[in-house]
């Protein structure tokens, strides 16, 4: 996920939607595809014409994927709350 993220960096951070916005699927699929062959490091999203929008979309699947748990469990809603609270 390395030139994923590289790719989002670089390109997606001023996006507005970002990780609102569905990725292409096609470009998506595609991408996936080079990850699972073990190409991910030689991956050129410019080239690939890979949008930012894919690129979140992709790194939201991974997560959603590999993660045992949530990142914002109910558990810890009190204290998610508390620090949004302190801006």
């Amino acid at each position: 996920m390395t030139k994923t993220l590289e790719h989002l960096f670089d390109s997606g951070l001023n996006t507005e939607g970002l990780f609102r916005v569905p990725g292409n699927a096609t470009s998506m699929a595609a991408v996936e595809e080079e990850y699972n062959a073990g190409r991910g490091a030689f991956l050129d999203f410019r080239k690939k014409n890979v949008s930012c929008e894919d690129a979140a979309s992709l790194l939201k699947k991974f997560l959603r994927e590999s993660l045992p748990d949530e990142l914002f469990t109910a558990k810890l809603s009190d204290k998610f709350r508390a620090i949004v609270g302190a801006f």
